[in-house]
């Protein structure tokens, strides 16, 4: 198509067309745009001299905006100047190129009223823009949207230039804005975002953050077009948030425990000053260390991020005691708690803190010295009050022996009692200072209920025959006959309840009711009711009855006597098994105190612990020994000298430790009784002495120590001076008696000695253990028979794993010896057979080494026997008071 046609068809359109540059100079016109501006000839012209003045910067801001490739282009109505009518005008605004040369193609048409409105809606959001929109051309602001009057209160003609612009960036932040802004043109980013305040018409200054868009035409011009956001709000949010942040910071930075978070790579992320002082170097230099651990060796921080990854990653809680080292490499005491911490991203961290417990470590550490003080206290109280009581129990038995008056016996039996009462008072306060010291423990063994109940019962059935009481006990059906648990324990609940029942009932019965509570597949619970009919408790005195010192009133004490401490020792044993005790009452009427335990199923690997009850008959039998007594109290040495004159045992006397080792050198003994607290040197200094002599008659003479302390330490002392046992004071004549027959020459005799009438006679190859020769010995000393029973448990359990490493050895003189140690024992309980395979054994050894089977055999048959004999010593326990 040629040109005229081209232009005949231009100028036919009803349509106003018109081209200019980018300056806005009209290069083409055709006759309907002429005839819009009243017939005027328009090229060469100015386009914007014919805009009305507040569309000028609206044109310009299009021109910035056209694609290049010409293709799309904006519709915008405008308003004229000298057009033909004052309504705008719809303009369609493109880019063209003519031979190479951009131009700008105007397409001026009269509006729909359907544009007309959309025009006004789009002013309308343009001037309540959320936004500021502002556009540069190069350096020339060529458009700020209406909507700066609502963020800035400024009208925009009076914002006309770049200058003016910028003059509202606060003076602290404009420096730094236009040293970014030239970096990015430099570096031709399309994209850049500046946070910075502007100045409000009102002086005050708000913020904004600014997203300016970049476009680079090849002629070098460079569009900037501008979205400015009030974030204001933000900003004084995130400084709340900050303030808030370094407030916790400041609060954390003064909190002495050790505070930090880790995420789940194992690297600490945050760390209060606690923490930086503990590890000696500033806490940005901690955090920013590869592995930011507390000073430890790899094996400790491989155990702690194990335990800390089951944090993170499995969600427990953590609640710790740790050791941790500071800088300075001095450890330090920590509890810790770890728990997990979400983010709001999503991650799980872990948060610790640690509480220094150095000092509650140094006051455990004081407490344990001031326990032991006291341990200390009652030892040095008990023998201090057991030394007289010495005297007193022994001169008055002697006294009672010698047929005394009528009225001289009752005046001695009633010394007798109190002296016996107030030796049971020193034993309760010293129950109960093992309780507090936490050094009980829990045996699970089969017994037999009903035979432990008819032993309780047994030993106190004198008490309330004596007071005419009815004294019985029942055991319902449902309860098995035999259940797995600590019968010991359970004795002596029984044993302090009972015995508490008889002595405040005057008239009546009192009785034991045993029950079953309620079964499940591993347990039974059992419950206990002891009920009798005396002085009853009153209401309000029912809550404090088991507190330690306390009775029901001050009467009561006058009247019966007793420390208070029976029944918080019972509530103790009970509650130390998962029990409890409960008491109902009503004066004048009686008590019930119920005790619920919870037992075990029997279990059937173990034997059954069974008592029959002794009947023991008087014996009397002389002693030809010669016994060396060391006692600096004179009282103490008159009392030996009578008891043992009787069982015609020979007795020298030693007054201290020095005359002691200067007696022994002059005269052979069978055996020496050496007195614990001596002036001078002290016994265990003594023992040390002898058994520090050449000759090997020093080395193997019996030993025992005379002693009123009852503590473990004490015990450990005397066995490791080199003494063989010991005879608690005041002493008591039976258990004295059976420990000189125990450690002398005499066992070997009086295991030949019939003393028990035996109901029926025993086969030769019966295993069961005589124990009426340790029931006569001990008859009057329960607690003491107690003690004999488990330390002899303790000293067989020992023997006999020795006995099987000397067997497997083929240690014939190790075997000579542990045989020499357990044959006075085993002769004591008759347990020929276990005496007979040992004595095998011994010749078996001595003849040659051993084949491996007869090895295995031996150590089977001694396996059985000696755990046969230790099962029941552990089940004659059950029917003595725990001590």
């Amino acid at each position: 198509m040629n040109q005229e046609i081209l232009s005949a068809l231009i100028n036919s359109s009803h349509e106003s067309i018109l081209t200019t540059d980018y300056d806005g100079e009209i290069r083409f016109c055709n006759r309907s745009g002429e005839e819009l501006f009243h017939g005027d000839r328009l090229v060469g012209k100015n386009i914007f001299d014919l805009l009305a003045r507040e569309e000028i910067k609206e044109i310009k801001r299009i021109f910035r905006l056209l694609p290049e490739n010409g293709q799309k282009g904006f519709t915008y109505l405008a308003r004229f100047n000298n057009s033909i009518g004052e309504k705008p005008l719809k303009v369609e605004v493109k880019k063209l190129k003519v031979n190479g040369d951009s131009q700008i193609l105007f397409v001026i048409t009269p509006h729909t009223k359907e544009e007309e409105e959309a025009h006004k809606l789009y002013k309308l959001l343009a001037e309540n823009a959320y936004d500021i929109n502002i556009m540069f051309d190069n350096d020339e602001l060529i458009y700020v949207s209406p909507s700066v009057r609502d963020f800035l209160g400024f009208d925009i003609g009076e914002i006309d230039s770049t200058k003016t612009w910028l003059e509202l960036i606060h003076d602290d932040d404009r420096v730094e804005y236009l040293k970014k802004l030239e970096k990015d043109r430099q570096n031709k980013e399309s994209f850049s975002y500046y946070t910075y305040r502007q100045r409000h018409k009102d002086g005050r200054y708000r913020w904004f953050e600014t997203k300016i868009r970049r476009e680079f035409h090849d002629n070098g011009a460079m569009v900037e077009i501008a979205t400015s956001m009030d974030i204001t709000q933000r900003k004084k949010f995130e400084r709340e948030l900050e303030m808030q942040k370094e407030f916790i910071e400041q609060l954390f930075d003064t909190d002495p425990n050790l505070i930090f978070v880790r995420d789940g790579n194992g690297r600490m992320i945050y760390c209060n000053r606690a923490v930086a002082e503990l590890v000696g170097m500033p806490r940005d230099e901690f955090l920013a260390k590869e592995k930011n651990m507390f000073p430890a060796g790899d094996d400790q921080v491989m155990k702690y991020l194990e335990m800390e990854n089951k944090v993170i990653n499995h969600g427990e809680e953590l609640l710790i005691e740790e050791e941790i080292k500071d800088s300075k490499g001095i450890v330090h005491y920590f509890q810790t708690i770890k728990k997990p911490l979400k983010t709001p991203d999503g991650d799980v961290h872990m948060l610790s803190i640690s509480t220094n417990i150095n000092k509650i470590k140094y006051y455990e550490k004081e407490t344990r010295n001031a326990m032991k003080a006291r341990n200390e206290f009652f030892s040095a109280m008990s023998h201090e009050i057991r030394t007289p009581m010495n005297a007193i129990l022994g001169m008055t038995e002697l006294l009672l022996k010698r047929t005394p008056r009528k009225d001289q016996a009752k005046l001695l039996q009633t010394l007798h009692f109190s002296s016996k009462s107030l030796l049971s008072l020193i034993n309760d306060i010293l129950d109960f200072s093992k309780i507090e010291a936490g050094k009980i423990e829990l045996e699970q063994v089969n017994f037999n209920l009903d035979k432990l109940l008819e032993n309780v019962m047994s030993s106190l059935r004198p008490k309330a025959i004596d007071k005419k009481l009815k004294f019985s006990y029942s055991i319902d059906k449902d309860v098995p006959e035999v259940i797995n648990g600590d019968y010991i324990k359970l004795s002596q609940i029984l044993n302090n309840l009972l015995s508490n029942a008889i002595k405040f009932t005057e008239k009546g019965s009192v009785e034991v009711k045993a029950g079953l509570k309620r079964k499940t597949k591993t347990r039974y619970i059992l419950k206990f009711d002891v009920i009798d009919t005396g002085i009853g408790i009153p209401n309000d005195k029912l809550k404090s009855i088991f507190d330690p010192f306390h009775q029901a009133n001050k009467s009561t004490a006058r009247l019966y006597g007793g420390t208070g401490l029976g029944l918080s020792i019972v509530k103790n044993l009970v509650e130390i098994q998962g029990g409890a005790v409960e008491v109902e009452s009503e004066v004048a009427k009686g008590s019930v105190f119920t005790v619920i335990l919870p037992f075990k199923n029997a279990d059937q690997s173990q034997p059954v612990n069974s008592q029959p009850v002794s009947k023991i008959s008087d014996f009397k039998w002389k002693m030809n020994l010669n016994i060396l007594y060391v006692e600096d109290v004179n009282t103490n040495q008159f009392l030996i000298e009578e008891i043992m004159g009787d069982w015609g045992v020979n007795v020298d006397m030693a007054s201290d430790g020095y005359e002691a080792l200067e007696i022994i050198k002059s005269k052979n003994y069978d055996l020496i009784l050496m007195d614990i607290q001596m002036p001078g040197i002290d016994g265990l200094e003594t023992t040390r002495r002898i058994r520090a002599m050449d000759d090997p008659y020093f080395k193997h003479i019996p030993i025992l120590a005379l002693t009123a302390s009852t503590t473990d330490s004490t015990r450990d002392e005397i066995f490791l001076s080199g003494m063989q046992d010991f005879v608690l004071k005041p002493i008591n004549v039976d258990d004295l008696r059976a420990k000189i027959v125990e450690h002398s020459s005499m066992v070997n005799d009086f295991k030949d000695v019939k003393i028990i009438e035996v109901e029926e006679e025993q086969d030769a190859g019966d295993t069961r253990i005589i124990f009426e020769r340790t029931d006569k010995l001990f008859l009057s000393n329960l607690v003491r028979y107690q003690d004999f029973l488990r330390m002899t448990i303790e000293e067989f359990k020992v023997n006999l794993d020795l006995l099987k490493v000397a067997i497997n050895e083929d240690d014939l003189k190790k075997y000579r010896q542990l045989r020499h140690r357990m044959k006075s024992l085993i002769a004591t309980f008759g347990m020929d057979e276990l005496l007979k395979l040992l004595d095998k054994i011994k010749v078996s050894m001595a003849e040659g080494d051993l084949t491996e089977k007869e090895k295995k055999e031996f150590i089977t048959s001694l396996d059985y026997h000696i755990t046969f004999l230790i099962d029941s010593l552990t089940n004659k326990m059950s029917s003595l008071k725990w001590q």
